[in-house]
């Protein structure tokens, strides 16, 4: 099983996202990160995840991460 953490919900293309990730059977979104708590709540109900407000706790509950958070925000993510 594939833990998956979402670092950001702001991509235009995350409700796909969303649908594809529930269809997965080898995935589970084990957190949910974006810096608008109420936007990251909202998709983590969907996929029946857990929002953190920490970055770090969002990471290290993954072994591999989806970034959709808004472009300017992407290096602090990664790097």
């Amino acid at each position: 099983m594939i833990k998956l953490a979402v670092m950001g919900a702001a991509h235009i293309h995350m409700p796909g996202y969303v649908q594809a990730l529930k269809e997965r059977t080898d995935v589970v979104v084990t957190a949910i990160w974006d810096h608008d708590i109420t936007r990251a709540q909202k998709y983590a109900n969907e996929m029946n995840s857990c929002v953190v407000v920490n970055m770090i706790e969002a990471l290290q509950s993954a072994d591999s991460i989806l970034v959709c958070a808004e472009t300017d925000r992407h290096l602090a993510i990664v790097a």
